[in-house]
């Protein structure tokens, strides 16, 4: 009697489990898999990936990812599938430790040790982004460190 009750509970267990996944969507976990930039380690020439400084904005009803030394930057629905956009209106885009936020209908970046700022109202259009007026010093820090 006690094995029937031990099994039917772990049949009940996984029904209610997969169902429960199905209805959630599909599950992500570190590490995606983006299509990030190649660099060479000097010395012995060996390639690795890079993309450090992640950070995540959402944006209307899509997800900015922005990482360092990526030449642009993904979008996501989901956070599961990811885009990638070239931006080569940010000149600053290969810098390290970069700084994003949205202020007044506008999705503002800023990279570590740059004193400029570039700002769309339309992240999804890659050439959309503008310089605009830098009032203060960055200097050598990561700009989210100098707040304050």
């Amino acid at each position: 009697m006690m094995k029937r009750i031990i099994i039917a509970g772990g049949m009940l267990f996984f029904a209610v489990s997969h169902l429960w996944s199905a209805s959630c969507g599909p599950i992500v976990a570190n590490p995606i898999n983006l299509n990030y930039k190649f660099g060479l380690t000097e010395g012995d020439g060996k390639p690795w990936r890079e993309a450090a400084d992640p950070v995540i904005e959402m944006w209307g009803d899509d997800y900015y990812l922005f990482a360092s030394k990526s030449s642009g930057y993904w979008r996501s629905h989901n956070l599961a599938d990811w885009e990638y956009i070239a931006a080569p209106s940010i000149e600053t885009i290969n810098e390290y430790a970069r700084t994003v936020c949205t202020i007044d209908g506008y999705l503002y970046y800023m990279a570590s040790d740059v004193n400029r700022i570039f700002r769309t109202a339309t992240p999804a259009d890659r050439t959309s982004w503008r310089e605009v007026e830098c009032r203060f010093k960055i200097g050598q820090h990561d700009p989210m460190s100098v707040a304050g």
